[in-house]
């Protein structure tokens, strides 16, 4: 469960109070002497050895007089990474004295980001740390989340000097620790360790009794306690006052599961019944203070009854140094709620509800809500739920709120519509849209039976139904006119004061017009006001959607410097206090990263989308960082790491397919088609454009013009001149009319290849003029660049004749032979301007002529496919070809077969 920073249990980040009476066992301590090396010191013992107690020790001895401690008590409750994050990162503050508030930030913000950006962030912080800390995650068997494993095993790879880590666990945790031994980075204490010595036993019983024992007792004892220390506490507490000790000794036998129960039942026996009904009562609690026993037990004394149990050992923790705050030990205290349970006091329910009101209203909100589901308080979850469910969630804690709505009867559920439309919200919040349909359909049926039709509530719910209709079809990509009818139902429906609900709904209906409309300005509309309404809700997570498609439109309109605005815009508007380190600025830069390189700022944009894939890392709706993978690739591209590039791509396929992220805001499979042209695998293009071909209608799509413009560049791949610019023409008429400007450059550059190679050169400078028109004002750079030699010897035919000028002048000086692609067949260089061919490209290009496939050539070769790829990309630019048939008729003509 989320936690706020102010809602942080400093009791969880004390270590257990040193008992004056302690068993000091020197032998132990010096177990912990942490070397250079040393990164983690593990305690791992079943229960009852004492594991806390002698960490608690040798923190507390002269030579850790200079080291700060950082404890961090351990429960169930832990297992929610953010949960476990944000103790971890309060318990380093309290130790270090360092500020981590930029880093509680993040993890109490709706959208947190990735883990790793959070635990670079605070690892950070420590790394000139000029004090030494330890960090003691106690009880860390009670962690099973393979996430927060995942944090400890992060920690451990990037430890700092300063810091090092000592865990407390019933059981090895599962961390690489055959590993640590290896590099002798571990030091572990096991149960043989730990086990009392028979001087220890002695000494221990001596304390606890006054009285000194045989040899012969002690002897005894340690055969059948085998130094087990819960044992020997619990045999000393149910010795007191005894004068048969013998014969209790020789009586003293069995397993450690039945010597537990027996001897409670002697320890609580012998107390008096006031105490017994207190511990029995108390015995619900996870923690304890006195007026919180107060509440729950009905008396006014129970800061006294604490103390004297505290003083007559029996298992009651002391968690702060003000005594304020307890637990009792956990064996203990399961055993007393083993019993309470046993017993069927009448009262249970009563006990849990008393105990939920007084966190209520004392501000432990996940607590009450566990003590209302225990008490059976249907009525009383509920109106936790209706009161705080919003809070959590706004902290990013979805999935606490879909535990409180799943332990309700189902009958609940439907007989309140609303409760019902928040569990089915919740649930596509965590990606399970399958079962949030399934909700809705459930809710929606009831919703009739609960709520009268012709009131306002009725037209309110059906509007929220209608926007989780609308999101489920999106995202299980149902047909997309359903979701756009479920939105704009939505929107008809929903009142004005539901802000947060028209937000979402809003930027769902300017996706879905993305999808489908030719003309974007209702499109863009829309996600702007999505965008705003975001804004107004302190709502990220949709101008986060929203962002992502907004680019795209921005990119098809033209409209670089737009993209730039929009992305500074949520920029600022996630370096709010509490937003810092979202993953909406991951977005913002991933979007910014095409226009840098557009303009040919090739390391901002490279840069902008590393940064960014750091901060979206893990973000649950994953088309938002398709677009960046696509640039990424082109950006390999032209780096020349063809392998890299086409990997980035197959990946991005890879998840429009496995996770069904269709509609995309970027058509993946028209860009691999394209990537696989530059790469000169014409075959693969081809068989995707014969495909998309047969799709095609006399009347063309606007919202398939990037489907278009590829498979016009694969016809004149194909010597298919004429059709392609039948295609191209038809194309630019529908996209000049939708506003689609962005388009339009693309198309009028490739007609002006495309007449360049049909010996029409003045059509071809026509063609370039008005792609030039349109380019100069938003900066358009690569799309003139990335076309290679041919464009550049169009470029400057325009510029002799006086076309643009100054502008033709800046696009040529770009052409730097470096950071080119190629992709258009045109006229080859002179042979003395051919770079020769590596010897094992000659080999390629021999086993090219002979028809040989890439698989076959790797094969003779013995190399992978990867390898092949990148002679045949090496070869295609050493010999101004785009095609296994160019390059053979190229090498031919240069002499070289």
């Amino acid at each position: 469960m989320a936690v706020l920073e102010t809602d942080i249990l400093q009791t969880k980040l004390s270590p257990p109070f040193v008992r004056s009476d302690l068993v000091l066992r020197p032998r132990l301590t010096e177990r912990f002497s942490i070397n250079q090396n040393t990164r983690i010191t593990l305690v791992c013992a079943p229960a009852g050895y004492g594991k806390s107690t002698v960490v608690a020790e040798y923190l507390a001895t002269e030579a850790l007089r200079d080291v700060r401690v950082a404890w961090l008590s351990l429960d169930e409750d832990d297992n929610d990474p953010k949960r476990f994050l944000t103790y971890l990162v309060a318990s380093l503050t309290r130790a270090s004295g360092l500020a981590a508030h930029e880093v509680l930030e993040m993890l109490q913000s709706p959208q947190s980001p990735p883990t790793k950006v959070i635990l670079t962030s605070l690892i950070a912080q420590f790394e000139n740390l000029p004090d030494q800390v330890v960090i003691v995650l106690d009880d860390y068997h009670l962690i099973t989340a393979q996430a927060v494993h995942q944090v400890i095993m992060f920690m451990l790879d990037h430890l700092p000097a300063a810091l090092r880590l000592v865990i407390t666990s019933r059981e090895d945790p599962p961390l690489p620790l055959a590993r640590m031994r290896a590099g002798d980075h571990l030091v572990e204490i096991r149960a043989d360790d730990l086990r009392f010595t028979a001087a220890e036993i002695g000494q221990f019983l001596e304390k606890n009794l006054g009285t000194l024992l045989s040899d012969e007792q002690l002897n005894d004892m340690d055969t059948r306690t085998e130094g087990w220390i819960a044992g020997l506490q619990l045999a000393a507490l149910a010795m007191k006052g005894r004068e048969d000790l013998p014969a209790f000794i020789s009586a003293f036998t069995g397993s450690h599961r039945y010597i537990l129960d027996y001897l409670t039942e002697e320890v609580l026996g012998r107390q008096s019944e006031e105490v017994t009904n207190f511990l029995l009562q108390t015995s619900i609690l996870q923690r304890l203070c006195a007026p919180l026993c107060n509440a729950v037990t009905g008396r006014t004394d129970s800061q006294i009854i604490l103390e004297q149990i505290e003083h007559s050992n029996l298992f009651l923790i002391s968690l702060d140094d003000d005594r304020y705050w307890y637990r009792y030990h956990h064996l203990f205290g399961e055993m007393l709620l083993r019993r309470l349970h046993h017993i069927g006091s009448s009262s249970l329910k009563e006990l849990h509800y008393r105990a939920s009101f007084w966190l209520e209203h004392n501000g432990w909100i996940g607590e009450a809500v566990k003590h209302a589901i225990s008490s059976g308080d249907t009525e009383r979850v509920v109106e936790l739920i209706e009161t705080y469910g919003d809070r959590v969630w706004m902290s990013g804690d979805a999935t606490t709120v879909l535990q409180w709505l799943s332990s309700l009867p189902e009958t609940v559920i439907q007989q309140r519509p609303k409760l019902g439309m928040t569990y089915a919200f919740m649930l596509t919040a965590v990606d399970r849209f399958v079962e949030a349909e399934q909700c809705l359909v459930s809710v929606e049926h009831a919703l009739a039976n609960y709520v009268d039709e012709n009131s306002d509530e009725y037209t309110s719910l059906s509007g929220q139904a209608a926007t989780i209709r609308a999101t489920v079809a999106i995202q299980l990509g149902y047909d997309v006119n359903l979701a756009l009818a479920a939105g704009e139902q939505a929107l008809a429906q929903l009142p004005d004061s539901l802000v947060r609900w028209r937000a979402w709904v809003t930027m769902i209906v300017g996706n879905s017009h993305f999808s489908i409309d030719s003309d974007l300005r209702n499109t863009m509309a829309l996600l702007e006001e999505a965008i705003r309404l975001g804004e107004q809700a302190d709502d990220m997570f949709t101008m986060l959607v929203a962002l992502a498609y907004l680019t795209q439109v921005h990119l098809i309109q033209g409209k670089l410097n737009r993209i730039q605005n929009t992305s500074a815009q949520l920029l600022k508007q996630a370096s709010k206090s509490g937003w810092k380190g979202l993953p909406a600025i991951g977005v913002a830069r991933m979007s910014r990263a095409w226009v840098r390189y557009e303009h040919n700022d090739l390391d901002g944009a490279y840069q902008d989308i590393v940064e960014g894939h750091k901060a979206a890392q893990g973000y649950e709706l994953k088309r938002v960082s398709l677009p960046s993978y696509v640039l990424l690739s082109r950006i390999k591209q032209v780096q020349g790491d063809a392998t890299a590039a086409h990997e980035l791509m197959q990946h991005a396929v890879t998840m429009m397919r496995t996770d069904n992220l269709i509609p995309a805001s970027i058509g993946v499979y028209p860009w691999m088609a394209w990537l696989s042209l530059v790469q000169g695998d014409l075959e693969s293009a081809s068989q995707w454009g014969h495909e998309f071909e047969l799709s095609l209608s006399t009347t063309i799509d606007p919202a398939f013009d990037f489907e278009c413009i590829t498979l016009a560049r694969i016809w004149s791949e194909q010597g298919r001149y004429d059709e392609a610019q039948d295609l191209l023409g038809r194309l630019l008429l529908s996209v000049s009319e939708a506003g689609r400007m962005g388009r339009v450059v693309t198309i009028r550059v490739l007609q002006a290849l495309i007449y360049r190679l049909q010996g029409n050169i003045d059509s071809a400078l026509e063609a370039l003029t008005h792609a030039l028109s349109l380019g100069e004002a938003e900066g358009y750079l690569r799309t003139f660049v990335d076309e290679g030699a041919p464009m550049a010897a169009l470029l400057r035919d325009a510029k002799m004749r006086g076309i643009a000028v100054e502008y033709v002048t800046h696009l040529l000086a770009a052409f730097d032979g470096k950071t080119q692609l190629v992709t258009m067949p045109h006229e080859h260089a002179a042979s003395d301007d051919i770079e020769p061919l590596s010897e094992r490209e000659l080999e390629v290009l021999n086993l090219i002529a002979d028809g040989a496939s890439n698989r076959e050539i790797a094969d003779a070769l013995v190399v992978s496919i990867g390898t092949v790829k990148k002679h045949l990309n090496n070869i295609f630019l050493k010999l101004d070809a785009h095609s296994r048939t160019q390059v053979v008729a190229n090498a031919r003509k240069y002499n070289i077969l």
